[in-house]
């Protein structure tokens, strides 16, 4: 049994689990095209059509990625104003 090596090696944040997915997302998209372009003249049509799918699969989630990415910072954004307008920039988080 081998140990699994950890993936963060600390608490992440929100944007660091996103941002974490997004990369891992593009390295199996990556990884769709190479086996393209190495086996598509011996591909049938069953193959092409799984590749095409799971191209759309991982586009899609990458776009659902980058809308929660941006979510997360305007919340960042609203948060900081907040806090200066509240008078609470300069303090340290409770937790």
């Amino acid at each position: 049994m081998t140990i699994k090596e950890k993936t963060f090696k600390y608490y992440p944040e929100a944007e660091d689990v996103v941002e974490h997915l997004i990369a891992k997302t593009e390295n199996k998209l990556k990884k769709l095209e190479e086996s393209k372009n190495i086996g598509l003249q011996f591909w049938n049509d069953v193959r092409f059509a799984q590749y095409d799918r799971d191209r759309y699969n991982q586009k899609e989630f990458i776009n659902h990625l980058k809308e929660i990415q941006k979510e997360i910072q305007n919340h960042i954004i609203l948060d900081d104003v907040g806090r200066e307008m509240s008078g609470m920039m300069d303090r340290e988080d409770l937790f």
